[in-house]
């Protein structure tokens, strides 16, 4: 059932993301492709971060431009929980392929894999919609997901659970004033199941301890809101956040600092710093490194 849900979205987002550039005439992309001065460059972004409770999180994104119309994007990570002494490993994986209608416009779709095959995972199918003007960008990020969660064996054999949910992602970036940009983003999630069943006695009973550790990453909600201020060599950014968890619903707000030096015009180095404050836990501080660069 749940497997033939997933298959469903899968072939309606491939049908849409064919079908799109048809609805634009031909003669308005090939003056889009004759317009371009130069070939779009590929890019590969490299992190790595730390976290004060000792986790930490490594992610690699590569973006490969193809053609004139479509870009490939391939991204790898992992990840090591840490909290009360239990300690767990993640993978994340995820592949999109974007393309190019116009100048202003690109469509996309995605395939991403989250977290511990032995404990929890998720399985996520992410369509793209985004405009981009002189002024102003918007994304549209749709997402249709599967959540596999085993249990304990408590009659000698594990059982696999497992549902679907649904949600939605959507920023806005601002850049009209000189040397200023301003990014809103926004996500909404809905299960099929009501997570804060996590949150009971009864489920520290039916699932590993490490499985309720990863189910802490489920949220109901986030916003976020960024300042960029960009200088000659450098860009400064200030980000303030809120998500609500999706396990027992209580906040969780973060603050950060961080700056971006354009060591080259190829090349450039990020770092972070901030902290995580939840409602129902204790605060965390974290530092974030990463490089970019364009070839």
């Amino acid at each position: 059932m749940i497997k033939d849900s997933l298959t469903r979205h899968w072939l309606s987002a491939l049908l849409i993301f064919l079908l799109c550039p048809v609805a634009f005439a031909q003669e308005n992309f090939l003056d889009y492709v004759s317009e371009m001065d130069d070939t779009p460059p590929s890019s590969l972004w490299m992190e790595y971060q730390s976290n004060e409770d000792d986790s930490t999180d490594f992610y690699m994104d590569l973006g490969l431009y193809l053609n004139p119309s479509n870009t490939l994007k391939i991204g790898v990570g992992e990840s090591q929980l840490h909290d009360a002494g239990q300690s767990i490993d993640t993978d994340n994986y995820d592949i999109q392929l974007v393309h190019h209608i116009s100048r202003n416009i690109d469509i996309g779709i995605g395939y991403s894999y989250w977290g511990n095959k032995d404990e929890l995972w998720t399985e996520t199918l992410d369509l793209l919609f985004v405009v981009h003007g002189d002024d102003i960008s918007i994304r549209l990020q749709p997402r249709f997901s599967t959540l596999n969660i085993y249990t304990v064996p408590i009659t000698g054999q594990r059982r696999l659970v497992e549902s679907n949910s649904d949600g939605w992602g959507v920023s806005l970036s601002y850049y009209a004033i000189k040397n200023w940009t301003f990014n809103l983003a926004a996500t909404d999630y809905n299960y099929e199941v009501d997570l804060t069943k996590l949150n009971t006695l009864l489920a520290r009973i039916i699932f590993s301890n490490a499985t309720l550790l990863l189910s802490d990453n489920f949220l109901e909600k986030s916003t976020s809101f960024e300042i960029i201020r960009q200088f000659k060599n450098f860009d400064l950014g200030l980000v303030i956040g809120q998500s609500v968890s999706a396990i027992d619903h209580s906040d969780i707000d973060n603050y950060a600092i961080n700056l971006e030096w354009y060591i080259h015009p190829d090349y450039s180095l990020f770092m972070e710093t901030g902290e995580t404050i939840p409602e129902s836990g204790d605060p965390g501080t974290y530092v974030t490194a990463g490089f970019s660069a364009l070839f």
